[in-house]
């Protein structure tokens, strides 16, 4: 009894040491504020598919194809097969594991005839088997366990990952596509400011006729002229990469006839600025934040299960069969065994410790990447928020800038007429608007882009309900 007390102290007191060895670490406290600076309206609350608010289908249509067919997309769906697959194998490892087998043998020997004569004769022997083994370890101190558990959370982190995926690809097709528009609306207006420049050339060509003008003018204008045809080329290439862009998130190698040859160039308005919620809140509906949580437990968890390694391991095996050496006879005789195995490496030179330390190491970069993950995740939304309101407000000055600019164009425009200036005034004029008027395709395109940030930056949950429907 004395034996069998001191094993068991010394059991317990190996999980205690292995427990107290593994410290499952805490999860780091990274401060967050209280509220955003901006708590945008509750009236304001976005469909959780928040680019449907934007009411365009063909946008609708481009971002569920994405989800269907995006390549990065599907890399992702098979990242996490990988991963539950590999959560399935670690599981497995706590389970017993069954085998059979069957065999039959034949082997031949030279045995001499007689004592006194090198003479020999063939022997032939067959032997028939039979048998099924079964092998199981005893998770004596919780390594398989630890070691499943890790798996499964790294599938769970896969998971978060391909939504973290997901909720960038809708956010880069919608860019993409108000990228095409804008540069739509600028070819159209590159087209109609050439037309008003070719017909102030023609008046300062009649006025030059007329001797009113020097040809400076005419050549300054021509100088516009050429200026503004310039910009189309550019703007058609960009408008054809975008479209191409577009058929590369989609899945295509050719964009869809209705979406490639689409002529929609009008900005959709942007909703109101939806609920930004409370700071707290954002740490639920980022999946990058998630994913990062779940890599700090798997690594802890592979931590504790690399200092389990340093404990005894506890093997049992069973096998049972038959063996003849005939096969009329095989099942006559029965053969098993149970063997139970501890194994404990005595020395390897260091290699657990520094298994262990590695691991360690591995943890505290976890616990390093999801700080940073919470701070990049606040920051983007505070952001996203500061940027759209100022975007907001350069697009309402820069309305006011361009009534202003038009009110100096004309009259720049009438003096030169009555001869109370040369032409550079018009000239300056004409072109400060027509800067103006590009500027502000792009201005009210970067709102939109500020919007879509804001939607990334705050991300959802919406990814919960993503299928992978694809067919490839």
């Amino acid at each position: 009894m004395g034996r069998i007390y001191r094993f068991i102290c010394l059991i317990l007191s190996m999980l205690v040491i292995c427990a107290c060895q593994s410290g499952h670490s805490s999860i780091p406290v990274v401060f967050t504020p209280s509220v955003f600076s901006k708590t945008g309206s509750k009236a304001g609350k976005s469909p959780a598919r928040w680019w449907t608010g934007f009411q365009s289908q063909e946008l609708n249509d481009l971002i569920d194809t994405a989800f269907t067919k995006n390549f990065d997309l599907e890399s992702a769906w098979a990242r996490l097969d990988q991963a539950n697959a590999l959560a399935k194998e670690a599981g497995a490892l706590k389970l017993p594991s069954f085998s059979t087998r069957a065999g039959a043998a034949r082997t031949r020997s030279n045995i001499k005839i007689s004592p006194l004569s090198d003479t020999t004769a063939a022997s032939y022997n067959t032997q028939y088997e039979t048998s099924a083994a079964a092998a199981w370890e005893i998770d004596l101190w919780g390594r398989l366990s630890s070691t499943a558990q890790a798996a499964r959370l790294d599938a769970t982190a896969a998971r978060h990952a391909l939504s973290a995926i997901a909720i960038s690809l809708a956010a880069e097709v919608s860019e993409t596509w108000f990228s095409v528009l804008g540069n739509r609306q600028k070819l159209k207006l590159y087209f109609e400011q050439l037309k008003v420049n070719e017909t102030y050339l023609k008046l300062v060509q009649l006025r030059f006729g007329q001797g009113l003008v020097s040809s400076l003018d005419v050549y300054q204008q021509r100088q516009r002229v050429a200026a503004t045809r310039s910009l189309i080329p550019l703007t058609q290439a960009r408008i054809k990469a975008g479209v191409n862009r577009l058929g590369l998130l989609t899945g295509f190698s050719v964009l869809p006839e209705n979406l490639k040859n689409s002529k929609t160039d009008v900005f959709p308005d942007i909703p109101q600025l939806p609920n930004i919620g409370l700071p707290a809140d954002l740490l639920n509906n980022r999946p990058d934040v998630t994913a990062a949580l779940m890599a700090i437990k798997s690594a802890d968890l592979k931590a504790f299960a690399a200092v389990c390694e340093r404990f005894p391991s506890l093997q049992i095996s069973a096998s049972s069969g038959y063996r003849a050496s005939n096969l009329s006879n095989l099942f006559e005789n029965l053969i098993w065994d149970i063997i139970g195995n501890v194994s404990q490496i005595l020395w390897d030179g260091g290699k657990r410790s520094a298994k262990i330390a590695r691991h360690k190491a591995i943890v505290k970069e976890k616990m390093a990447d999801y700080a940073k993950t919470v701070l990049v995740a606040f920051y983007e939304v505070e952001d996203a928020i500061m940027w759209e309101d100022r975007q907001q407000v350069y697009l309402e000055r820069l309305d006011s800038q361009i009534k202003y600019a038009k009110m100096t164009l004309n009259e720049a425009r009438l003096r030169y007429l009555n001869g109370l200036s040369d032409y550079l005034p018009v000239l300056t004029s004409l072109t400060s608007l027509q800067q103006l008027e590009q500027n502000r395709i792009d201005a009210k395109k970067n709102l939109l882009s500020r919007r879509i940030q804001l939607h990334r930056a705050l991300a959802g949950t919406w990814t919960e309900n993503l299928k992978r429907t694809s067919a490839k």
